[in-house]
């Protein structure tokens, strides 16, 4: 009964998380690192393996994230341009991403994960959205609205009804961040161009 306690609070505090990362607030990094160590405690009940792996993958990215914001730019300094992905950075997390998601799918069928092709995909699928969103690329929110579909299905599947709502935000949220981010990049190129 406690998990669904956990399930809430962290649907409610997730929110905030969303909305400061679209505000490009590095405080976001940080809330998320909080909300991944609760939530792990429920993937844990539901043998959703992946969300494990996601979550520490999440951790991790999410103390890269928070550093970058605050110093991955010029000499140091605060990160505030948004850009898009490079052809090559493309075809490199293409790449990448296909040896990663065999790899995970293995590992997830020994441990019997409950969805393990599924779970493989989502998990890619969130440490390039981490990627992006810690290097703010234009398409992490695509990346992002993927992902959100996946995820309504698995907890729907698992009756997290809490987190299958908190998804559906989320995918109306990643929606709003893209094109917040698209306004900021285009009027960031128009400044450069004149």
């Amino acid at each position: 009964m406690y998990l669904k306690y956990i399930e809430i609070f962290s649907v409610c505090v997730s929110l905030g998380t969303i909305w400061l990362g679209i505000k490009q607030r590095p405080l976001s990094w940080l809330v998320s690192i909080f909300i991944t160590l609760l939530n792990l405690s429920i993937y844990h009940e539901g043998a959703l393996y992946d969300k494990w792996i996601s979550g520490f993958m999440s951790i991790a990215f999410s103390i890269y994230g928070w550093y970058n914001w605050r110093h991955g730019g010029r000499n140091n300094s605060v990160l505030k341009t948004i850009t898009k992905t490079s052809q090559s950075q493309f075809i490199y997390i293409v790449a990448a991403g296909i040896a990663f998601d065999y790899i995970v799918a293995q590992i997830l069928l020994y441990c019997d994960s409950s969805l393990p092709y599924i779970g493989a995909i989502s998990t890619l699928l969130v440490i390039i959205g981490l990627w992006m969103s810690a290097n703010k690329k234009l398409e992490a929110y695509i990346v992002w609205s993927l992902l959100n579909i996946i995820s309504i299905y698995v907890h729907y599947q698992k009756s997290y009804l809490w987190f299958t709502l908190k998804y559906l935000v989320y995918l109306l949220s990643s929606s709003y961040g893209y094109m917040e981010w698209r306004k900021l990049y285009l009027a960031d190129r128009a400044n450069t161009r004149a």
